[in-house]
């Protein structure tokens, strides 16, 4: 039968803008680049956890970029960091 699908659905993946320059002469390398090491983050943090690594997803959603966001925001209400999923993934809901 056709219709609504049961239970939760996911959105889809809606790419993301990330200004890098802006990142790096704001907080410095090492914020993101671990001990210094200059390889991308998705070469640790991939889609699949392991060796205690959090996820991509999970790096960016539940750990320090949205926690960043947020509190640079609560420190400068003027701040453009965005916070809500739609201003990063352009549609996306909060």
């Amino acid at each position: 039968m056709f219709g609504k699908p049961k239970g939760k659905t996911k959105a889809p993946q809606i790419g993301v803008t990330f200004n890098h320059g802006v990142h790096g002469k704001t907080f410095g390398c090492v914020a993101c680049h671990h001990n210094g090491r200059e390889e991308s983050c998705f070469e640790c943090h991939g889609a699949v956890a392991r060796d205690k690594q959090l996820t991509a997803k999970d790096m960016i959603h539940k750990g320090a970029c949205v926690k960043c966001h947020k509190d640079t925001v609560a420190r400068n209400s003027a701040s453009k960091a965005p916070t809500k999923c739609a201003a990063c993934h352009g549609g996306g809901a909060e």
